[in-house]
């Protein structure tokens, strides 16, 4: 799988983009994890203006952290696998649900080991911002999030109850047990 590569959203990536969120749709998916927000903007470029907010703290939207997004592509970045929202803090929403890293595989992408290479890869931006600790969290009836997770090193503290009513595992990575 080295021939894929995370690569930060640009406007090149609208088409793909597009076709990746008619995707999750048609599979009845209206949230996509790790897509900050994606589908609360009129159009991409206004979202693609939303995420470079999220790079400098000048610009940080109020009550946010600064988060970088990325793509899981190809080499020639002719197709979108993934996207990968990794958080370079936590705030108290983010410590108790959301956690540093939040992902997607597009549904024709799964059951190939892609949730995995990219939250490796992800882990390896994490640890490029000094994230020395990770928390993912997932729903507890995500059975293939949570093997994503412990694959990568994961280790579940606790299960809680969300603001949504729904019970999520928290999971912390110590990078240094993964490398």
């Amino acid at each position: 799988m080295n021939e894929l590569k995370l690569v930060i959203p640009e406007k090149r990536h609208e088409n793909q983009v597009q076709e990746m969120v008619e995707e999750f749709k048609k599979s009845g998916e209206e949230i996509i994890y790790g897509f900050a927000e994606l589908n609360t903007y009129k159009d991409y470029e206004d979202w693609l203006d939303y995420r470079q907010k999220h790079q400098d703290v000048a610009t940080l939207p109020p009550g946010r952290v600064l988060a970088t997004t990325y793509f899981l592509c190809d080499e020639q970045e002719s197709k979108i696998f993934g996207v990968i929202d990794i958080r370079h803090e936590l705030n108290d929403f983010l410590e108790k649900e959301g956690g540093h890293i939040e992902y997607a595989i597009r549904p024709s992408a799964r059951n190939c080991g892609l949730g995995s290479y990219m939250m490796a890869l992800g882990l390896e931006k994490s640890l490029e911002l000094g994230i020395e600790k990770v928390l993912v969290t997932c729903d507890l009836d995500n059975v293939v999030s949570k093997k994503v997770i412990e694959k990568n090193f994961g280790e579940l503290e606790n299960k809680i109850i969300s603001s949504e009513g729904k019970t999520m595992c928290r999971y912390w990575i110590c990078q240094a047990k993964r490398l």
